[in-house]
């Protein structure tokens, strides 16, 4: 964090100190930089991540890119190289294990220009530092950063959540009739109301999420004509 507030070439590579990452791969990440504002350096041989790490980097990649519009391999990788003055932007609001979430987040949230290449991933050297509780707070905070960057989202995806307790009602509720000719009008009132509320606040997420990109890619053209100028 302090070295990305000081630096002052174009570009800036971070890389985790371990020996995993090939520096390299440097070459590879700033031969697309022109076009990017982070390039991540994607871990290339999965074999070198314990299993139970790769599962938890599959979870967290995969809810970055739905709560982000993303389309990344690697969110977590520690190796990656940005755009200076693009960085500089960058609140640091979630740190730790969770600073390249955090960036990438922000990266995402204003101009969508992300891009991966394939590097190598060696064996590490010495003891890791990362334990598994770590992977539940790195989730937790790209929920956070979610709420910050794109709050309409995830406001309408928790709402979503509604439709599972208004459909098991509605299905007691049928059931119930089916079997018995018993029903329970105030339970029915119930689970209807939070089925439609539920149903609703998944429609407006998918239409938030659909507003949010295009306000990526309005931003990206606005963004490309300024560089014309």
């Amino acid at each position: 964090m302090t070295g990305l507030k000081h630096v002052d070439t174009p570009y800036v590579a971070v890389i985790d100190g371990d020996y995993t990452y090939n520096p390299a791969d440097v070459i590879k990440a700033l031969k697309i930089m022109e076009d990017y504002d982070e390039v991540i350096v994607v871990r290339g041989n999965r074999k070198n991540i314990p299993l139970l790490n790769r599962f938890g980097n599959w979870v967290i990649t995969k809810t970055f890119n739905l709560l982000f519009g993303t389309r990344l391999k690697d969110v977590l990788s520690g190796f990656y190289v940005l755009r200076t003055d693009e960085v500089k932007g960058v609140n640091f609001e979630a740190k730790g294990f969770s600073i390249e979430v955090a960036i990438s987040a922000y990266l995402a949230s204003h101009s969508k220009r992300i891009g991966e290449v394939i590097g190598d991933y060696r064996a590490r050297k010495g003891e890791s530092k990362l334990k598994k509780v770590h992977g539940f707070k790195i989730l937790f905070d790209t929920i956070l950063l979610a709420a910050k960057y794109n709050p309409v989202f995830l406001i309408f995806v928790v709402g979503s959540v509604l439709l599972l307790p208004g459909l098991a009602i509605l299905s007691y509720v049928a059931l119930d009739y089916l079997a018995y000719r018993v029903f329970h009008f105030v339970l029915a009132f119930i689970g209807f109301s939070l089925f439609n509320v539920g149903l609703i606040s998944l429609l407006l997420s998918v239409l938030a999420l659909y507003l949010k990109r295009m306000e990526y890619r309005l931003n990206e053209k606005i963004e490309g004509l300024m560089r014309d100028v």
